[in-house]
């Protein structure tokens, strides 16, 4: 069990505090990696849906803009 004056000393509550911001900032770039995976993976399956003569490039460029909105939609 902790000493209560340990407890109530300011340096633990900074250090708690950097440990929250800690994860935060891992958890947020995590999240970054996520949303750039998902991108490219978008990217790829657009270029792989060309090369199979699926779609047109048109029709790609068409994909990509409505793409790119519902992400700024989503900030």
């Amino acid at each position: 069990m902790l000493d209560k004056d340990f407890v109530k000393d300011v340096s633990f509550g900074s250090y708690t505090d950097e440990i929250l911001l800690n994860e935060v900032d891992g958890m947020t770039d995590m999240l970054y990696e996520k949303q750039g995976a998902y991108m490219q993976g978008q990217e790829d399956l657009v270029k792989t849906l060309i090369d199979a003569g699926k779609i047109t490039a048109d029709e790609a460029e068409h994909y990509i803009k409505i793409s790119k909105e519902q992400r700024q939609k989503k900030k």
